[in-house]
């Protein structure tokens, strides 16, 4: 590829991709617009978020990669890095308001990208399994946040460490609230 320059012991590593045309995609992308008319005239969902959804879904579906053996730890490090980017980005659509949304400064950005790698690797050491660790870090750092939502939402300030072992009580209280999904974070 041009532009691209990447070297592994000494020499160029060889990746390919490509798209393959697969009937089985075809139909899990029926079932994903079906979904998607379905989200829109229900909830009133944005339709261009939807059939970019649809797209990205199809091209990803669709997507072979041949990727080298001879520097899995490249492979490795770009899809943790790109993992922890997008569990940031989740993370904060979902906890942030519009308005700090927006406000977030790059140096807080990139320590928070920070914080979500250190968990890709520590979960890494752990599994040494990229895939799972991908998995695992990124459905618990959501999980936390999730948590830290509903908490603030709850009490007014965030969940921390001593909350888990006052976690029965917690509960016991939270079945007295009434409590209301935003469909923004859906």
């Amino acid at each position: 590829m041009p532009g691209i320059l990447l070297y592994c012991n000494g020499m160029k590593p060889k990746f390919k991709i490509k798209l393959q045309y697969d009937k089985k995609n075809n139909i899990w992308a029926a079932i994903a617009i079906i979904l998607a008319v379905v989200m829109y005239v229900t909830i009133d969902f944005s339709i261009v978020a939807l059939i970019a959804y649809g797209f990205l879904y199809y091209l990803v579906k669709s997507l072979h990669l041949e990727l080298d053996d001879r520097c899995p730890w490249l492979w490795t490090l770009i899809l943790f890095i790109g993992g922890s980017c997008l569990t940031t980005f989740s993370i904060q659509y979902m906890l942030l308001d519009p308005e700090n949304f927006t406000r977030t400064t790059y140096e807080k950005l990139f320590l928070n990208v920070l914080c979500c790698l250190i968990v890709y690797f520590v979960v890494q050491i752990f599994t040494n399994n990229s895939g799972l660790t991908c998995i695992i870090a990124h459905v618990s750092l959501l999980s936390f946040g999730f948590v830290d939502y509903f908490v603030y939402l709850f009490r007014g300030n965030e969940f921390t460490f001593s909350d888990i072992r006052s976690i029965g009580t917690g509960l016991s209280v939270a079945g007295n609230y009434k409590l209301q999904l935003n469909v923004e974070y859906m």
